[in-house]
């Protein structure tokens, strides 16, 4: 068994919420003392796969480190709609490779440790190098290891380790830019009638808004760890800002952001595609203005079409042609997308994961205008068709956002 439990942390992991009224009573085993076991199973399955030898420590982040997670339970189930973020640190680099190169099939290993836990967002399983930690980019993920992350084996010096003190603007842009095609992986559920599917759905409505939330304030240099200080931080932020957003959307970013932190409260209503479809336009709204540099309460002018034109990648030539061995032709969203990505005419000026979220921002514009505004996609005649088309685009989308990411 590993040698130390889950530490640092004095409250709750997660929010537990029901689909029928039964539930309640279901769900009593599934409380902190039920998850710590799993934790603990999921920390020896990994160290038993890797080995000791080398590793210093594992650790619980994200939501669930946060205790802002989200649990359905769906008759016997445990629906886990949060990630479960877990960070290997190891001193070995043959090690740091290994895990690196299997990171995938741990998660998938951990993932089957239990018959009662379903993690519809999977298991991810991350790794650094114990010399990587100093000069980790100071991203949302590194802020919330340093003063968040819950010890489950070894070392607990990680916060003392990491130097990152403030989230980058950049950052910022790439958690909406991601945010897009994540949204667009749940765009199947809007005609589900399974209530723990619609639960689902508004959770993946409520990530749009918590992110836009969170690109706030790294733009204001105010980011905080936890969905509740973030909201509690804006609104000190509107206090002395007046016109930093309009009411509208400041009311939608609260309710969202409470609904993401208990999801039982209220069923999303009968019309939660129209609200995926506004979540969706203010994402891209919000891309926008963030992309553009110029955060304000009004929406610039700068199009869609425009601010991708002058996207530029973050890689040398020779990098993106690195990342593209290997993918060409390789997953079936590729070839199917194809027409699309070539539209793009970016294959040697982005990197596929740079390529896939420009697509993506593109997709998710073309369906909430709702419109054939947008010359990138061709679906024929007739507006029903040309929504058909495109949202199984934004499917594919997601499952090669998901390959070129893992």
């Amino acid at each position: 068994m590993a040698n130390q439990r889950p530490g640092r942390h004095g409250g709750r992991f997660f929010s537990i919420c029901g689909d029928n009224p039964q539930s309640s009573k279901k769900s009593e085993r599934f409380n902190n003392s039920w998850f710590k076991l799993l934790l603990e199973r999921i920390t020896d399955k990994l160290l038993s796969e890797t080995g000791r030898e080398g590793v210093l420590g594992i650790y619980l982040c994200g939501s669930f480190a946060t205790g802002e997670g989200t649990v359905i339970v769906r008759g016997d189930e445990a629906l886990f709609i949060s990630d479960l973020d877990l960070v290997m640190l190891v001193d070995s680099l043959d090690l740091h490779a290994r895990i690196l190169r299997d990171r995938k099939r741990l998660g998938v290993i951990c993932q089957g440790l239990s018959e009662e836990a379903v993690f519809t967002e999977g298991i991810s399983v991350g790794v650094y190098h114990l010399s990587e930690l100093p000069e980790l980019v100071p991203s949302p993920l590194t802020l919330d290891m340093k003063q968040k992350a819950v010890t489950l084996f070894g070392d607990r010096d990680l916060p003392d380790r990491i130097r990152a003190e403030e989230v980058t603007e950049y950052e910022g842009i790439r958690l909406l830019e991601n945010r897009a095609c994540s949204l667009m992986g749940s765009i199947h559920l809007s005609g589900s009638s399974d209530p723990a599917s619609r639960i689902e759905l508004a959770y993946s409505i409520s990530r749009v808004y918590t992110d836009i939330l969170t690109a706030i304030l790294i733009f204001r240099k105010r980011y905080l760890p936890g969905y509740r200080a973030r909201l509690k931080e804006l609104r000190a932020v509107r206090e002395e800002e007046k016109d930093i957003l309009s009411e509208e959307i400041f009311s939608r970013i609260a309710e969202w952001t409470e609904y993401k932190l208990c999801p039982s409260e209220r069923d999303p209503g009968e019309d939660i595609w129209k609200k995926w479809e506004l979540a969706g336009r203010d994402l891209i709204d919000h891309w926008r203005i963030f992309r553009s540099k110029r955060p304000g309460k009004e929406v610039q002018s700068r199009g869609v079409e425009e601010i991708l034109g002058e996207y530029r990648s973050r890689y040398t030539l020779w990098q993106r042609l690195k990342r593209w061995a290997g993918y060409l032709g390789r997953f079936s969203p590729f070839r199917r997308l194809w027409k699309i990505l070539y539209l793009n005419r970016s294959i040697l000026r982005l990197a596929p994961s740079e390529l896939v979220t420009y697509t993506g921002i593109r997709v998710l514009n073309h369906i909430t205008e709702g419109s054939k505004k947008s010359s990138v996609l061709s679906y024929g005649r007739g507006f029903a068709r040309m929504r058909a088309e495109a949202t199984k685009d934004a499917a594919s989308l997601h499952e090669l956002w998901t390959e070129v990411n893992k």
